[in-house]
């Protein structure tokens, strides 16, 4: 269950839970659990990193696992953050290896589900599509 996955994801990264929003009813996906689990965990540290008010949204909407949180827009197209060791210019990301989407993207790949990016109304928006 969806529900399970973000709540073990939120234990690895260890941040509160009042960081991570969940506006969605829960569903059951065909996921590898500590896989998936370490994706959802990659785009909710990104998401509360990246953020202005430090919250991320999650919701699903017909197949879609959506993120969404307040902040800058990407200064790169996305398909360069799925690069390894590659990091924005962001001064917060000399915080971070430049692994998180990376993995995120390969995690999702051996899924076969799509991962998509888009910037509208001040949030950054990524998609799992399953």
């Amino acid at each position: 269950f969806l529900d399970d996955i973000i709540d073990n994801a939120v234990d690895i990264l260890m941040c509160d839970e009042q960081n991570v929003v969940k506006d969605f009813e829960n569903i059951k996906i065909n996921v590898d659990f500590k896989l998936f689990s370490i994706a959802i965990k990659n785009l909710l540290d990104n998401g509360i990193k990246y953020s202005t008010d430090k919250k991320i949204l999650i919701k699903v909407q017909n197949k879609n696992i959506i993120f969404e949180n307040f902040g800058d827009k990407l200064s790169y197209e996305i398909k360069r953050y799925y690069e390894p060791f590659f990091k924005g210019d962001d001064v917060k990301s000399n915080q971070s290896f430049g692994l998180g989407l990376y993995i995120v993207k390969h995690i999702l790949d051996a899924h076969n589900f799509n991962f998509e990016y888009k910037y509208s109304e001040g949030k950054n928006i990524f998609s799992i599509s399953f």
